[in-house]
């Protein structure tokens, strides 16, 4: 079984110069701001929300070349091109490979006091969430909502 801490500790010896933002992509895995693998977009991108409370996210292309709109990434300054979204889906990839993690947007750790509780809050924040990201993944050609919108304007719900 593989950890989130295993996956900073393992990145930061080969990487010192990612220490940081390993820490920190680690806190996104494990407060649930990777949205959840049924909103990948046909290309396999992903959306990484803003750690920051902003409501903004960040589109991340998977793989060793993958891309990300953060301007961490965009203006060069990731070093290798790894900025802490890149890092988070790797982590939360690398998870799902080698324990079988099946999409929840959180890595539950037994070595962490509050485990059980990280899935806990990571889904409450995901429902309290889906209504706007949903428009914004609507609004970045993620998903088409257009239909849902026709049926609930007919059933008068919105």
């Amino acid at each position: 079984m593989i950890y989130v801490q295993d996956l900073v500790q393992q990145g930061t010896a080969r990487y010192p110069e990612l220490a940081s933002r390993l820490a920190r992509a680690a806190e996104l895995v494990t407060t649930g701001h990777i949205t959840p693998a049924a909103f990948y977009n046909k290309d396999g991108n992903r959306l990484v929300r803003s750690a920051t409370g902003r409501p903004i996210s960040y589109i991340v292309q998977p793989g060793d070349r993958g891309t990300c709109t953060c301007p961490d990434f965009t203006g060069g300054h990731a070093p290798h091109g790894w900025c802490k979204h890149r890092l988070a889906l790797a982590m939360l990839t690398r998870l799902q490979d080698k324990n079988g993690y099946n999409g929840d947007t959180t890595a539950p750790d037994p070595d962490v006091p509050a485990a059980r509780s990280v899935t806990t809050n990571a889904r409450r924040r995901w429902q309290e969430d889906k209504t706007r990201i949903l428009l914004e993944l609507a609004a970045k050609g993620f998903v088409d909502i257009s239909q849902d919108v026709a049926l609930s304007l007919g059933a008068g719900l919105i």
